[in-house]
Formats: structure tokens, sequence, C-alpha cells
């Protein structure tokens, strides 16, 4: 057989789909003709289609030796390593790419996505301005997922107003778009806005039914409580496409799995064999599991899967917690006992605020529902006001602003009245008729001290569960709205855990009886006593709404959001027990600092 024959029949088997047969073939003429680089390369690009990255990379690299500027051939390479999630060496080669060829903007638009997966959001953004300001001849399909893209990265940058009016302007130059609609809808539901937002969707479902459209309506219709048309809708999606793992993930955590369920066995196959799933399909997968184990009360099986899932997860992060520790130095120097009280001025505004802080998973969602039942009360939810605000006061201060005695009536005393009016008028947004808000973001447990100077009379409750439990159940738990870059390793919660306890009393030391702890194990067990206790703590007048806080309308955008619309129960009260085998490192890590 002449080359030109080989070729043809290389090219043959291609058409055919036939790739096993072409590289049985390829590999035969590469040992008769060692020298020819197009078999070579055909050689390496028929690996990559079957996703087999490495004997392809391999094969690039080398043809790449002999002609370092081929283009195609590092474009080939670039996307090999980010099929790996090896981000460092595919921006590396992608790279080199553009310095080739400046105008490639298909490259830009996928260093741009790997960027935003390396959590690189600024740089990510670079790229999709420039996309979307020079590429003026781009289709329609790729204007739309940029927009998309330049969208999610404002929510991570914690400007949900932005990537709301990105998706808005979408929506009205590419109306009846599904994808547009359903991630609308979304965004408008976590920004407080459920009601908007459910309404983006039903009218999307009216004009293109789609899985999209249905995944939006499940999770939408979970925040305001309606558990039954959430899960209607989620099982939708699963009868168009029983692959998309993230709907069963969304579901799994609203459902009491009973054995045998159809997509339990699939699942397991597929993680343990099918080579082409993402890191993202393999999470998705891996809390799925662990919770039906967990149901089944199978907790070896349920650690193991919840295992490969964070484990995926803590190597993304690669989070250090000397920054957390680092955090609590930096806090305690500027918000003291002495500086606080020089800031904390009478106010002339009438609303109260009530902050509900503590660790994830501490029962922070579940205490914001009791006391938003009230009559008299507006809940807030989880939202960053204040870790914004406090970005903003950090970035102020070391402009040069002081916070301490010698400079009381200078610009920090302005600076303060202006992130209190800013804090205000957004509450006011919320709601044009409640006075008493609530704020329920966990991590405001680090900035009481800043609280307390904004809002001298503010109230503070602190939610604190027993520690394995707690951190436990974090690892237990995917934090699909939050970039919790500690959640996904025992020892690194154990550590946060032991920081957090530290911070907590050091306020509770300043701030004394304007601290209320609220014990977990004491509300599940004595639950009407400690509800009255606490809600008497807020200053409001006992209302037996308070007690069916689960039947209340309100919107919950937390993991937590299926447990706190069900009457109070006590299956989680030591449920660390069932994994006690896997979490003796983080129990004597606790016990060593004296937890």
């Amino acid at each position: 057989m002449t080359i030109e024959e080989t070729y043809q029949q290389i090219n043959d088997l291609i058409d055919d789909k036939k790739f096993n047969d072409c590289l049985t073939l390829l590999d035969k003429k590469i040992e008769e003709f060692p020298s020819d680089n197009l078999l070579k390369r055909t050689f390496a690009e028929v690996n990559y289609a079957l996703n087999n990255y490495d004997v392809a990379i391999k094969t690039f690299e080398e043809l790449l030796s002999l002609n370092e500027n081929d283009v195609d051939l590092l474009e080939f390479l670039g996307n090999s390593y980010s099929f790996k999630h090896d981000y460092q060496n595919a921006t590396k080669i992608l790279n080199r790419v553009i310095e080739i060829d400046p105008k490639n903007f298909g490259i830009k638009g996928l260093l741009a996505k790997i960027y935003f997966k390396q959590r690189k959001y600024k740089l990510s953004l670079e790229y999709i301005d420039e996309l979307i300001e020079t590429d003026q001849n781009c289709s329609d399909k790729n204007l739309i997922q940029r927009n998309i893209l330049k969208s999610q990265i404002y929510t991570k940058l914690d400007a949900p107003t932005k990537a709301i009016n990105i998706l808005k302007e979408l929506n009205i130059k590419f109306p009846n778009t599904a994808e547009v609609m359903s991630l609308l809808g979304y965004r408008l539901a976590t920004a407080n806005k459920a009601e908007e937002g459910l309404e983006v969707l039903l009218k999307a479902e009216k004009i293109e039914p789609s899985e999209q459209i249905y995944n939006g309506l499940g999770i939408v219709y979970n925040f305001i409580g309606e558990i039954e048309k959430s899960r209607k809708y989620l099982k939708k999606c699963l009868e168009i496409n029983p692959d998309n793992f993230e709907v069963f993930r969304n579901l799994s955590t609203m459902t009491k799995f009973t054995k045998g369920n159809k997509y339990i066995k699939k699942y397991e196959e597929y993680i343990e064999k099918r080579t082409d799933l993402t890191n993202e399909n393999k999470i998705d997968i891996g809390f799925s599991l662990g919770k039906y184990y967990h149901d089944q009360k199978e907790f070896d099986l349920a650690f193991k899967y919840y295992q490969i899932a964070n484990d995926i997860i803590d190597l993304s992060f690669n989070y250090a917690v000397e920054a957390e520790d680092q955090q609590y130095n930096d806090l305690i120097k500027i918000f003291n006992d002495e500086t606080i009280k020089l800031y904390q001025e009478d106010y002339d505004d009438d609303i109260r605020t009530i902050f509900i802080v503590g660790m994830p998973r501490s029962g922070t969602s579940l205490t914001e529902q009791i006391i938003g039942a009230h009559s008299m009360v507006h809940q807030l939810g989880e939202q960053k006001y204040i870790i914004n605000l406090i970005k903003y006061f950090n970035d102020r201060i070391n402009d040069g602003a002081k916070f301490d005695k010698e400079t009381k009536y200078n610009q920090t005393s302005e600076l303060i009245k202006f992130l209190r009016n800013d804090f205000i008028t957004e509450v006011k947004k919320s709601s044009k008729n409640c006075k008493i808000f609530t704020e329920k973001m966990p991590f405001n447990y680090k900035f009481v001290g800043f609280i307390k100077t904004l809002f001298p009379k503010a109230k503070i409750i602190y939610c604190k569960r027993n520690p394995m439990d707690n951190c436990a159940s974090i690892y237990r738990t995917y934090f699909a709205n939050g970039n919790i870059g500690w959640a996904y390793n025992l020892n690194k919660i154990g550590k946060v855990y032991n920081i957090h306890e530290k911070i907590t009393e050091y306020w509770k030391t300043i701030f004394k009886n304007d601290i209320y702890t609220l014990s977990y194990e004491s509300l599940v067990d004595d639950f009407d006593n400690e509800a009255r206790k606490l809600i008497s703590f807020v200053e409001l007048d006992w209302e037996d709404s308070c007690q069916k806080f689960y039947k209340a309308k309100s919107n919950v955008i937390t993991a937590s959001s299926e447990q706190v619309r069900r009457p109070i129960y006590k299956d989680s009260v030591l449920s660390y027990r069932n994994y006690s085998k896997y979490l003796s490192d983080l129990e004597n890590q606790l016990k060593n600092k004296g937890v």
C-alpha cells in the first residue's frame, strides 16, 4: 500500500467514525514511515477526538519541537491541557497563540473561560470586554455566550446589579432565548426578587419549554418554599436529560431517598468508568451519591462519595487557611473597645437591624425564619451588604483614612456615616413598610465590630452548634452560591472553626450582653421556650406565627432552604457520630483548641 493509499484509508475510517481502527492502522504506518509527520499529526488528532489527551499532548509537543509557531498545533495542545483541567499549561500555550495571532478571537474566548474557571475573574473580564468591543462580526450565538459569561463574572465579583442588567439587555436584544431567560430569572431570584424572576421563567416556559427553563423554575420554587412544584420541574428536567447531574444534585437536597432510586447505579458506574466527565460532573454526582447513601444509612459509602466531590473542589481552590487568621489579627487591631466607641454616634433613622451570624450550617437560616415569621420583621436573607461595605472601608483605610482616637473628627467619621447611610438605603429598597430587618450572612461573625460601629443598637445573634456536628455538616454540603474555599477539606474546616471561635470570643469581651448566643441543640430540644427567649432578645412581642415559622412565605437562598420549610426535627443532633471513624483528626484538632 502506497502512502497515498494509506492517507485515503485513514480518511475513510475517520469519516466512518471508526477511530479505534484508525489508531491501529496509524500505529502500524508510523512504524513503517517514522519520518512522516502528517501521520503523527493525524494520530494526535484522533487521540484528541477520543479524549486520550495524554497521548495527544505527547505527540503534539513532539511535532511542535519541529515548528514551535504552528498555530493549529498550539491550539490543539492548549485545548488538550484545558480538557485535562491543567489550566496553568493551557493558558501558557494559548497565550503563545495570541502572541502569534493577536486577532484569534476564538482562543481569546477560550482563555476568558479558563480564567473564569481559575477564579481569575478580572483577567476573564478583560478578555470578554475586548471580544465584545472588537469582534464586530461574531455570530449572535457567540455574542450571547460572551455576555452570559460577563454576567457570571460580575456575579462572582459581587456585582449582582451589573450581572442582572447585562441579562436584561440581552433579553431585549434577543427575546425569547431560553438560556438568557433562564439565567435572568435565576439571578433575579437570588437578588431577592423571586417574584420577578418567577414571572420571567413562567413566561419563558410558555414560549419555549426546555430543560433550562424547567431547571430555573425548580430552583426558584425551592427558594420561595414551594417544594412540591420545585421537585416537579426538576423531575421534568431529568425526563428530558437523565444525565443532568446538577439537576439531580439539586433534587437530592430536597429528597429523602428511598432504596433503589433508578439513577444511583448508573451514576456510580459513570463516576467509576466514564472518562469524559468534567470535574463539575463528578462533583454533582459525588454529592448526590453521598446524600443517597446517607439516607440509606450506609455511611461508609456516603463518605466515600462526599470525599470524591470534596477533594476535587479543595484542589481547585487551594485555599490557605492562614488568611483567616491574618484577617482576625487585622480586625482586632482596627476594631477595639476604644476606637469602636469613638464612632458609635447616634444616627437619625428609625430602622432596626438584627444580624444573625455564625458558621455555615449552624442554624442561621432557621433562626432567621423564626424571627422573620414575625409580622413586624422583613427578612433580607443572606446578603453581602456588610462584606461589600467593609471592603470599601478597608480600601479607604489603606488610602490614608485613619481609625483611631487622634483622628476622630477627620474623614473617617464621614466615611462611617456614608457607609451607614448606604446600608440603610439598600435595605429600604427591599421593603417600604417594615422598619425591622434581619440580615443573615453567617460570615458576618468576623465583622461584628464593624456592624456595631455602624449600628450601635444592632442586635447580634450568634448561632452555635455542636462543633463536630457543625464541621461534619459543612463537609457534606455543596455551597453553590459561595466561594468558601476551606469548606471541602476536614483539616481546613477544623482550623477555620477554631479561628471563628477565637473571633467570636473577642467580640463577646467587647459587647458582652449585646450578643445573644443561641444554641442549636437547645433550640431543637426545647423549641417553644428558646424561641420565646429569642424573640424577647430582639425586643418584639411574641407572635404564634414564630412557632409556625415553616409556614411563612419567604425566600431562602441557602443550602438549608428545604430544611427550614419543616417543623423542628432532631435528626441532625450528634449526627456526626455516623462518620466518627473518618473524623478523629478533626475531633483532635477541635479538642486541642479547647472547643
